[in-house]
């Protein structure tokens, strides 16, 4: 397992390569397996060949990489001179809390409505028996199964994105602006997605 320190340096090694579009892993849906772009995806690059999150392993990598960029940022504040006490007494007040706003109300209740439904249909469950007792996978079974695992995939990933997308609306800033729109065309996106599915 790669260390916090071989971690920043690797980051470093790879964030300076030209052949990375920088800012794409923004507005993704994190579906890495099924993605075209993932050759021009920084994030992609740096999680090659790290532990999967779903065992204790993958837990205590993600923390060496939190801790790597825990260090980036020291290194960071030293170079430009920065006094990290003075920062930490800066409180930013938003004008208006984004997960307030109707919109992202709506779609986190939306969000927790289907969530609700799937585990009361444990449908990943369901699927997973059926392949237990050696059911051959029809186009229709394999179509059933994509949908589900579709439905998983961008629940909450709708919500998140457009809270952000609002985030953005509401600072009124020229960056806020080209977030927010990378994160509702996302959104955007995978609704039409989670539609078909």
């Amino acid at each position: 397992m790669r260390t916090p320190e071989e971690i920043k340096n690797r980051m470093k090694e790879i964030s300076l390569q030209d052949s990375y579009n920088d800012t794409i892993f923004n507005y993704c849906d994190r579906w890495c397996e099924k993605c075209p772009f993932t050759s021009k995806c920084l994030n992609f690059a740096l999680s090659v060949g790290d532990p999967p999150l779903d065992d204790k392993e993958g837990w205590k990598y993600l923390k060496n990489v939190v801790d790597a960029t825990c260090m980036m940022l020291d290194d960071l504040t030293e170079l430009n001179g920065y006094d990290v006490t003075q920062i930490e007494n800066i409180i930013l007040t938003p004008s208006q809390d984004p997960e307030s706003y109707p919109l992202s109300i709506y779609v986190k209740e939306t969000a927790f409505k289907i969530h609700n439904w799937l585990k009361k249909n444990d449908l990943f469950s369901r699927l997973n028996n059926l392949l237990d007792l050696g059911v051959q996978l029809s186009e229709k079974f394999s179509r059933y199964k994509e949908s589900v695992e579709v439905i998983y995939r961008y629940n909450f990933l709708i919500a998140a994105k457009i809270t952000r997308a609002v985030a953005g609306l509401l600072e009124n800033r020229e960056y806020s602006h080209y977030d927010m729109n990378g994160s509702a065309k996302i959104a955007l996106v995978s609704i039409d997605r989670l539609i078909v599915a």
